[in-house]
């Protein structure tokens, strides 16, 4: 639905859907005048001001302002509280001294929250995923409906899978991701040309939980307890550490990545890791071959370092459990006494 007060003050409702019976989600974007103090609002008539529990702003490209000198376009994800049986639902736009109403009731806008999801630009998309992973506001979008995947679930199966392993992609030589029994991921995709140094890959990573009572598999959001990525010569690279709290329940993961070669050149992958060892897990951060135009010494450099960075990151999660161990069991034994530590089941 589009709301317009001229061509510097516009609203554009593409979706508003329930969460919950007292949480609602909007999709869309403003046109306001530059330079002008902007707020948005959720109003309920006698209720008053509903409570906006998360926002997230992101470029429109496919909506124009008349004059990008006088106006600006910002895209919105925004989650609100509703009260219960509310009459009166009005998303409310103030630009200056100017105010912009839209009915929430109104039948013309979608609700169709999946369809919605999937038509946005993918990287907005993106952003919310990676956020539903911590923020509670944003909890009943993987379930919405009560659906696999629930709201992500058009649009993540648009996305191009790899399975394990690829060099079917275009301008990729490939793409892998591996798992560890500990919960951690490392994701590589290679190019068969030098990256620009401002390349960038971010990850958000989904679990299948064992289902009670041997029922069909939970699928979450999982939220990481550790992410470090950077660009190599000719590859990105990224080390994931799920929280360790899923992993009794964890039976299989996957990995949305979303990677960019430059600021116009943004594009998403939905990965399934294939399991490793960890002499495997760590030997994949070294195994992408600088590209033929740069000297050897360049792409081994990145790669010692990135493999640095990842084997600090292990150190730091694992060593001090390992520790807690030998001290606990120091505690308990008599002086003096020889003893032996087994671990079973270790990386």
């Amino acid at each position: 639905m589009f709301v317009a007060g001229d061509e510097t003050l516009q609203l554009h409702l593409d979706c508003v859907a329930p969460l919950s019976a007292r949480r609602a989600i909007a999709y869309g974007c403003t046109v306001t005048p530059r330079a002008a103090a902007t707020e948005i609002a959720i109003a309920a008539g006698v209720d008053g001001d509903c409570a906006i529990e998360y926002s997230s702003f992101h470029a429109r490209p496919d909506v124009l302002p008349a004059d990008p000198r006088q106006s600006v376009v910002n895209g919105f994800t925004i989650v609100f509280a509703t009260p219960e049986d509310a009459r009166d639902l009005a998303f409310i736009v103030s630009a200056g001294d100017r105010v912009l109403h839209a009915d929430l009731r109104d039948p013309r806008i979608s609700a169709n929250l999946m369809q919605a999801t999937a038509n946005r630009a993918w990287g907005a998309s993106f952003g919310v995923l990676a956020d539903a992973a911590t923020h509670p506001a944003l909890a009943g979008l993987m379930g919405w409906q009560h659906r696999p995947f629930g709201a992500f679930a058009e649009w993540l199966a648009g996305l191009p899978l790899v399975r394990g392993r690829s060099d079917e992609l275009p301008d990729l030589a490939d793409a892998e991701a591996l798992a560890s029994t500990a919960g951690e991921v490392m994701v590589l995709l290679r190019t068969a040309t030098p990256l620009p140094r401002e390349a960038m890959l971010e990850a958000a990573v989904i679990g299948y939980l064992q289902g009670e009572d041997g029922g069909a598999p939970e699928i979450v959001l999982l939220p990481l307890a550790d992410w470090h990525a950077g660009p190599l010569p000719s590859a990105l690279a990224g080390y994931a550490r799920i929280d360790p709290g899923a992993l009794d329940r964890l039976r299989a993961l996957e990995v949305v990545a979303q990677f960019q070669f430059g600021p116009e050149d943004r594009r998403l992958l939905r990965l399934q890791p294939r399991a490793a060892t960890i002499p495997e897990f760590l030997d994949a951060t070294c195994r992408g071959l600088p590209h033929a135009t740069l000297p050897a010494e360049a792409g081994a450099s990145a790669a010692l370092g990135l493999l640095r960075q990842v084997i600090a990151r292990r150190e730091a999660a694992f060593g001090l459990t390992l520790s807690a161990l030998s001290q606990g069991r120091e505690e308990t034994a008599a002086p003096g006494a020889a003893r032996s530590v087994l671990i079973l089941g270790a990386d």
